[in-house]
C-alpha cells in the first residue's frame, strides 16, 4: 500500500511540475535507483557516506539497500559490500 502511493506522489508530481522524468526513454533523464529489499545491512559510522553520522539506526541490522544509482546515465552511486 505503502508504495502504491509513494509511486502515485511521485509521478504526479512529475507530471504537475513538467520536470520530463519518471520514464526511460529516449531523450528523458536516465535517473533510476536499482534497490535489493532483501539485502541485509548494518550501518556504522564507518560506512555511511553522509558527513554527519547522528543516527538512531546506527549498528542496527537493516533490510533494504540501494546497490546503484544513475543521474543522466551515469553512475554516481555503486554499492561495494
Amino acid at each position: 500500500m505503502i508504495i502504491e502511493i509513494t509511486k502515485i506522489r511521485l509521478f504526479d508530481n512529475m507530471k504537475v511540475l513538467d520536470l520530463g522524468c519518471g520514464s526511460l526513454s529516449p531523450g528523458l533523464p536516465g535517473d533510476i535507483c536499482v534497490f535489493d529489499p532483501n539485502l541485509e545491512w548494518t550501518p556504522t559510522s564507518e560506512n555511511l557516506l553522509s558527513a554527519g553520522k547522528n543516527t538512531p539506526f546506527l549498528d542496527q541490522p537493516m533490510r533494504g539497500k540501494t546497490l546503484m544509482t544513475l543521474v543522466d546515465g551515469r553512475v554516481v552511486y555503486r554499492y561495494n559490500g
